[in-house]
């Protein structure tokens, strides 16, 4: 009768390891039998145990499990069979070196709480069949531990996702990825971030947020890490189509449908402006998609549109919403930026203040938001301020500096706009001028003769001071307009040296295509090579 391995399952199993060396073995992280079969003689004498000792554990521990050793040749020859599977993501891909290894396991780890959590309350865009939705995180959470169960977790819980998309960054930019699961988990104290738009956020420690650091270096950092004054990088915009956004809604019924937001009253359901035009549009309008030509009330040059049956099926449940309860149409959150741009429109022509800035006041908290959120569909942000009056609670949207250049191209009816867009205090931070310096100067001098075309955008007199003359120093930020010269400005030098490269690995260097390149590099050669060779610029002819 043959004797078979003994089995070992803790490590307070095998010979020689009692509860205190099994507790230091821990602390140096061996908790497992096959760890410690893995491990040297000198790694387990940490724990306080003598050479002999440790040698008899670790032959112990390699008996139980069948561990065998190979030559370092015959492993190289099992590597070079080893093949690449992808994981689905281009990036994550591209980490691993092409992808997960065949004939290995990968595991992917980290700390819990190191992903994006936030608090409850925090609103979240999602989509699930293609239809947008914004809600606090919370909500999204109860909504699929009730449809799919919940899981235990490390020290929360989990639930498991089907067809929900959230928006992330991704190398093509801001776009919706796939969600698998969720977790929760409670925690003791949270990081409150507000940024100077109002914007605000209560997140983990570990939840993390890119930044511009004091290197004007793009970097991840932790929320417990943040400083006071840090610039956080925010989308520019959430610039995507749904494959719905082709849905029935007409231009005009995206405008009414900002209007009734903006005027609308539930009881009797109807829509008050001081406007006739915007009166005899609404009457006609109602007239062509509904058929019925409805009642208006007339008082001290008010007018009130009654609207009937039809409508308040065609509005459905916010035909019934108080002002504080109003909100986005589902079709206008998960439509084409087209319906949106018409909603917008309708809803600033109904309830709008437009004048050196754009305002919107509102009593409620998810029209507000959700407001936000199209609006950064668009590329334009707010900022948002809450404010308590006799008691109540209103919400303010500010549209500021070059952003109300591109609130002014919204399809209006009645108002015209037309913005000074001068100044703000709202913008880039200039450190992202010396960003842009710190790229040029890696490829070219400010000193000396550069092609007219680029000296003409360079020299010009915001980017000659923000970049020649180091003004970037004395401003906090700097408009959208400045920083759409500067990537231009990149753009065409690297235009330049690309071309040039191209041009040297296809021919060779003549005096006729140094000629060439001397006239068309963005920087003076005689000083570069100067530098290069270790000479007065002026011994160089």
């Amino acid at each position: 009768m043959g004797v078979g391995k003994v089995k070992y399952k803790r490590i307070e199993d095998l010979p020689g390891v009692g509860p205190a060396t099994a507790k230091k073995l821990r602390e140096l992280g061996f908790s497992t039998v096959e760890s410690i079969a893995m491990a040297s003689v000198k790694e387990l004498a940490q724990a306080g145990i003598g050479e002999k000792r440790a040698e008899e554990i670790i032959n112990a521990a390699r008996s139980a499990i069948a561990l065998t050793f190979v030559k370092a040749e015959e492993l190289l020859k099992m590597q070079q069979s080893v093949e690449r599977l992808t994981t689905g993501s281009k990036a994550l891909d591209n980490l691993l070196g092409g992808g997960l290894e065949t004939q290995t396991i990968t595991e992917f780890y980290g700390e819990f709480g190191s992903g994006k959590c936030v608090a409850g309350e925090t609103p979240v865009a999602y989509l699930n069949s293609d239809k947008l939705h914004v809600e606090p995180i919370e909500a999204v959470y109860e909504r699929y531990r009730r449809a799919y169960g919940e899981l235990p977790y490390g020290q929360g819980s989990v639930v498991p996702l089907k067809g929900v998309h959230v928006l992330a960054f991704t190398p093509e930019g801001v776009r919706p990825v796939e969600a698998t699961f969720m977790y929760k988990e409670r925690v003791n104290n949270l990081v409150v971030v507000k940024t100077k738009r109002g914007r605000e956020i209560k997140a983990t420690h570990t939840h993390k947020f890119l930044i511009l650091d004091e290197e004007s270096e793009l970097r991840w950092v932790e929320a417990g890490k943040l400083r006071p004054g840090v610039p956080i990088a925010v989308p520019k915009e959430l610039g995507f189509d749904s494959e719905t956004s082709q849905d029935g809604l007409s231009a005009d019924d995206a405008y009414f449908m900002g209007l009734f937001v903006a005027e609308g009253t539930p009881n009797p359901l109807s829509i008050t402006t001081g406007n006739e035009v915007l009166k005899e549009w609404l009457v006609s309008y109602i007239e062509r998609k509904f058929g019925f030509r409805p009642t208006v009330e007339a008082r001290r040059g008010v007018y009130r549109v009654l609207l009937r049956t039809p409508v308040r099926e065609f509005l459905g449940e916010l035909a019934n919403c108080t002002a504080s309860e109003k909100f986005v149409p589902e079709a206008i959150l998960s439509g084409s930026t087209r319906l949106i741009k018409h909603f917008l429109a309708g809803y600033l022509d109904g309830d709008g203040y437009l004048s050196n800035t754009v305002e919107i006041t509102t009593k409620s908290a998810r029209l507000a938001r959700e407001l936000a959120y199209l609006f950064a569909r668009l590329g334009i942000h707010v900022t948002l301020r809450e404010k308590h009056v006799a008691g109540r609670d209103y919400y303010r949207l500010v549209i500021v500096g070059e952003d109300r250049r591109k609130a002014a191209s919204l399809p209006f009816r009645l108002k015209s706009y037309s913005p000074s867009t001068h100044g703000s205090w709202h913008g880039y931070p200039s450190c992202v001028a010396y960003m842009a310096r710190r790229a040029l100067m890696a490829a070219i001098s400010h000193r000396g003769r550069m092609p007219s075309s680029l000296a003409k955008l360079y020299r010009g007199k915001t980017l000659g001071d923000l970049l020649a003359k180091e003004g970037w120093r004395t401003r906090k930020v700097i408009n959208e307009r400045t920083v759409r010269e500067l990537m231009q400005l990149l753009a065409r030098v690297k235009d330049i040296l690309l071309k040039a490269k191209a041009r040297l690995e296809r021919s060779p260097l003549t005096d006729e295509l140094f000629r060439q390149l001397y006239q068309e590099l963005p920087f003076a050669i005689r000083p570069a090579l100067a530098s290069r060779l270790g000479l007065a610029a002026s011994s160089i002819g």
